[in-house]
């Protein structure tokens, strides 16, 4: 009998499955139509070429049409919000905060009004090596053309980015402190000191050394004003004449557009999250909002069709750093029950190596069972640049969890593990505040390398001198955002 009930839940499972199948077939039949088919080709020496992009939005008479136009509105806009960023700090109430020194060599958006937990110094010690391993797949993929498919580990990267930006977050300011309003305007005017002096040092840079040309393409023309006041993260759309808008710019850029959102929405989130008492409670609706980062992959994959690439999409990467706010509570629950156990070192060096990512993308993890009844309409493993999902978020969070908990509370250095022990070192540790700069300077500085040093034979040499090339150009900038967190800082409590 127990049998005769499973067989008729598998079989009113299928016929719901090609229901919704069939729906969204018609459904993504109609608005092709009103869609322009488009295909991108990316040439390749040893493969030949490759197209993707599937739609595009065509050109339409309010568009921007011209360079000058264009830089004008880069101008514009980047002016406008460095003109909105200092009315935010000079018209803000004054604050207090004693329990930190003020010195330019400490961030100023990570000092608060109560003494906290310390950095975790494993998940700090991996920021500059995650951001390295980005910017060689970028120089690997865009200079050299020596592949032509999306890295998997570059995606994982970026949900890690994302989902630690929100537990950091969480760990330091969800006890209700930014409730107050002057706490909460000071708390956004540093975090907009965090990102603005990259971001915009960056962006000039690839404006002076790559501007706009009307052949390049509605996709390059609107980019740029678009990437002035952090948008284009927000409208990652395709043009059929250029492609994908935030591909220009200072492409990168895309994660502080999306993260600035973030940061401005963090006090907000936390207050409309629900909060739970018991571990339980919270694991299960950690587990939710994992299961609606892939909400889109299934979608994209379902449609095929990519006018706005999920990848890049603000209302896509919410999720992430949502689970991040989320897995902060969790973990400070878990805490407070007792020691954590010491076998967390060794999970995070299993989360790790490549063999692991591996095992996740095959679809052998938690919901390995889900994606293959899924599989008959799920096409999960298609095209990675339009989703970025496939489960990394459940290998982060897993990786966050264990270096949280393989922490001493004292100093935040591992009690155990080898490869976190290895990233908590101290040279590590100290590059991660060169990270934000160097991710956002790497651009320009590939943008500044003549053409020729881009030999694909002596990429072995090649690769390292340009990354040594970023880290030369993030220290300085990295002074800068240092400076302009200790001007903020001065005036928000009433200072020069």
């Amino acid at each position: 009998q127990t049998s005769t009930h499973i067989a008729r839940l598998r079989h009113a499972a299928w016929n719901l499955t090609t229901t919704f199948h069939h729906s969204f077939s018609q459904t993504h039949v109609q608005t092709r139509a009103n869609v322009r088919p488009f295909a991108q080709a990316h040439t390749d020496a040893s493969t030949g070429t490759f197209t993707w992009l599937q739609a595009c939005i065509p050109t339409t008479p309010w568009m921007i049409s011209s360079a000058s136009a264009s830089i004008a509105l880069t101008v514009l806009g980047s002016m406008t919000m460095w003109l909105l960023f200092w009315y935010m700090v000079y018209s803000a109430p004054r604050v207090e905060q004693v329990q930190e020194p003020s010195t330019c060599s400490v961030a100023a958006e990570h000092r608060g009004s109560i003494k906290r937990r310390p950095q975790i110094a494993a998940l700090s010690g991996m920021r500059l090596p995650a951001a390295f391993w980005v910017t060689s797949w970028h120089a690997i993929s865009l200079e050299y053309r020596l592949v032509t498919i999306p890295s998997p580990l570059s995606h994982l990267l970026m949900t890690f980015f994302f989902e630690l930006s929100g537990f950091v977050f969480a760990s330091a300011y969800d006890d209700g402190q930014l409730d107050d309003i002057a706490s909460n305007r000071a708390f956004k005017a540093r975090r907009l000191a965090r990102l603005f002096p990259a971001y915009y040092l960056a962006l000039g840079a690839c404006l002076c050394l790559s501007p706009c040309t009307a052949a390049g393409g509605e996709a390059c023309l609107t980019g740029y004003p678009a990437t002035s006041v952090f948008l284009q993260g927000w409208l990652p759309v395709n043009m059929c004449s250029g492609g994908v808008i935030t591909h220009y710019a200072n492409s990168p850029s895309w994660f502080a557009s999306d993260l600035l959102i973030f940061s401005l929405m963090s006090p907000w989130l936390c207050r409309i999250l629900p909060r739970f008492a018991r571990v339980h409670s919270n694991v299960a609706f950690l587990i939710g909002i994992m299961a609606l980062r892939s909400v889109p992959t299934m979608a994209w994959s379902l449609g095929d069709i990519a006018v706005v690439p999920s990848y890049h999409w603000g209302f896509t990467r919410i999720w992430e750093y949502v689970a991040g706010v989320q897995l902060a509570r969790l973990f400070k629950l878990y805490s407070a029950e007792g020691p954590c156990w010491q076998g967390w070192g060794w999970i995070f060096d299993g989360c790790c190596p490549q063999h692991l990512f591996d095992w996740i993308f095959d679809g052998c993890c938690l919901l390995a069972p889900f994606w293959k009844l899924l599989a008959p309409f799920w096409k999960l493993w298609g095209d990675l640049s339009k989703s970025g999902d496939h489960g990394s978020i459940w290998l982060v969070t897993l990786l966050i969890f264990a270096a949280a908990c393989a922490s001493d509370p004292q100093d935040g250095r591992p009690k155990s593990g080898f490869l976190g022990r290895f990233f908590a070192c101290g040279p590590l540790v100290q590059g991660a505040e060169w990270s934000h700069a160097f991710y956002h300077v790497s651009t320009p500085v590939r943008i500044a390398v003549p053409t020729a040093f881009w030999d694909p034979q002596g990429w072995w040499w090649q690769l390292p001198a340009l990354l040594a090339a970023c880290v030369a150009a993030a220290i300085p900038v990295t002074k800068v955002e240092h400076w302009l967190a200790c001007r903020v800082d001065q005036s928000l409590k009433g200072g020069v």
